[in-house]
């Protein structure tokens, strides 16, 4: 994603965490990866890491890439 995105010029995506949910040994975190200082895709995981990797993958289905 950050290749393709800074190709495009349009800089290196940022990823914050919007939401965790659920108890301590069972939680959910939902990450939202903003480019240019805008939500351009959100992602749900049992990890933050894995959070982050669904939200850039829904960017990369936004651009219309592969992931």
């Amino acid at each position: 994603l950050q290749e393709i995105l800074q190709s495009r010029g349009k800089g290196v995506p940022e990823y914050r965490l919007l939401k965790q949910t659920g108890p301590d040994h069972d939680r959910q975190f939902t990450v939202g990866a903003y480019v240019t200082g805008s939500l351009s895709g959100t992602g749900m995981g049992k990890s933050k890491k894995k959070a982050g990797q669904e939200a850039a993958k829904a960017v990369l289905d936004k651009l219309g890439e592969d992931s």
